[in-house]
């Protein structure tokens, strides 16, 4: 008995040291990359970065602009979700206006954390080698160490995403009512980073309902929390958009725009770079933002309504541009880096999906993380497909990769726990 306590002791320490050596590794990386950045803004930065101006100097959430068309110049809006304009603000009022460097620097911790995430959420699909190696390729990731130089939602939003999953994971295997709640409150702070995520909610609370092994009360319950969670923390926003703009606002009310810009029916496939063949209409001039917001909504349905072949069309270019390893507008060089690191993952992760669905039996957190990529995959045939609009599943493609990389590994005769246990590592 007294050996046993001082293996299992042994291995949790093992445990702690592999997560510090992943996290310092990830983050010394994610360092030296920003510190060769330049001290300027590139793409959408410019955007947050002038909500956070607004921001610091006591205005509220205001852009001076006209936001996706739809906020108003100068006048609280509800375009943006605030946190990471939020998190920007904050950075600049302790380490000082502008201080790029100091934000990058901040959004290298947080995407440390992701790959921590992402080593216990395959510690917890599968054992422990298959969690090293998953943590230990997502420390070097080149996307998801590349966002970090770039002052947009992505690495916080991801952060918030891995959370989640990983929060959900524990709940099913735990019935923590601690991990339901925590697993609502990221998903509400989630789509405060980035709206898009709200609709996963239902799928979240089936795919709970079936993992969880206990009575339907329990089951009820534990939904619940999760549902309460994220209320929590979705709340004070909502409430402060009922403020600004008498209307229940969830989260953003920029959904018409990109709605109405992604399914325009313009010729160009380049779904990202159409500003130029997308008719902006004009609105009266005493239009709200609620008003614009739903006026584009109207012309997407329309669009939408009157251009169904080539909707479809549309559908199935963003669905392989979703799935598209090379990069549109880069250098080749960063396109053959993009097939072998998400290429190689992707193909690695499907190795396992295809023999687990003929028998029917993917394990309840590789089929959460399946869910959470299916759904962004057909998010992408309504919007967007691209690096940018995979990022945020990448991490998960990741962990299921692993299993498929150790798996073939094994069925080769190279044996994982062995030497696991040579490094101070036991096997779950």
């Amino acid at each position: 008995m007294v050996i046993a306590k001082l293996i299992s002791s042994i291995a949790c320490l093992a445990a702690r040291r592999q997560v510090i050596v992943l996290f310092c590794a990830a983050a010394v990386i994610r360092l030296a990359y920003v510190a060769t950045l330049p001290s300027s803004l590139r793409f959408d930065e410019a955007y947050y970065q002038d909500m956070a101006d607004h921001l610091l100097a006591g205005d509220g959430f205001t852009f001076s602009f006209s936001a996706w068309h739809t906020g108003l110049p100068c006048r609280p809006t509800s375009v943006q979700e605030p946190l990471f304009p939020m998190l920007l603000a904050g950075v600049y009022h302790v380490f000082g206006i502008h201080n790029y460097l100091a934000a990058r620097v901040v959004q290298c911790i947080i995407s440390s954390f992701t790959v921590i995430c992402v080593y216990a959420i395959s510690l917890l699909a599968f054992d422990r080698p298959k969690a090293l190696l998953a943590g230990s390729f997502a420390a070097i990731y080149p996307p998801l160490v590349f966002f970090n130089g770039y002052l947009m939602t992505e690495t916080l939003y991801i952060a918030f995403l891995a959370g989640m999953i990983l929060f959900a994971a524990l709940t099913a295997n735990s019935q923590s009512r601690l991990s339901a709640c925590a697993t609502g409150v990221l998903f509400g702070l989630a789509c405060l980073t980035r709206g898009l995520i709200q609709a996963f909610l239902p799928g979240l609370l089936v795919w709970l309902w079936l993992a969880l092994r206990c009575q339907w009360r329990v089951r009820i319950g534990t939904c619940l929390l999760v549902m309460i969670g994220g209320v929590l923390a979705i709340a004070p926003w909502t409430i402060r958009n009922y403020a600004v703009h008498k209307a229940f606002i969830p989260v953003t009310t920029k959904g018409g725009w990109v709605l109405y810009f992604y399914t325009y029916p313009a010729p160009n496939l380049n779904f990202n770079d159409r500003w130029d063949e997308i008719r902006i209409p004009s609105m009266p001039s005493s239009y709200t933002e609620i008003q614009r917001n739903q006026e584009f909504t109207r012309l997407a349905m329309k669009n939408i309504r009157n251009n169904p072949r080539l909707m479809v069309r549309f559908a199935v270019a963003k669905l392989a541009d979703f799935w598209n390893p090379l990069l549109k507008g880069w250098h080749p060089v960063l396109s053959l880096l993009n097939i072998c690191t998400f290429g190689i993952a992707t193909a690695f992760a499907a190795s396992r999906l295809i023999p687990a669905l003929r028998l029917r039996q993917v394990a309840p957190i590789p089929l959460l993380l399946w869910l959470i990529i299916g759904y962004y995959a057909a998010m992408a045939t309504l919007f967007t497909g691209g690096g940018k609009a995979r990022l945020p599943v990448e991490p998960f493609l990741i962990v299921l990769a692993s299993d498929g990389v150790v798996a073939l590994l094994r069925k080769s005769g190279w044996r994982c726990n062995s030497l696991s246990r040579h490094a101070g590592v036991g096997s779950q």
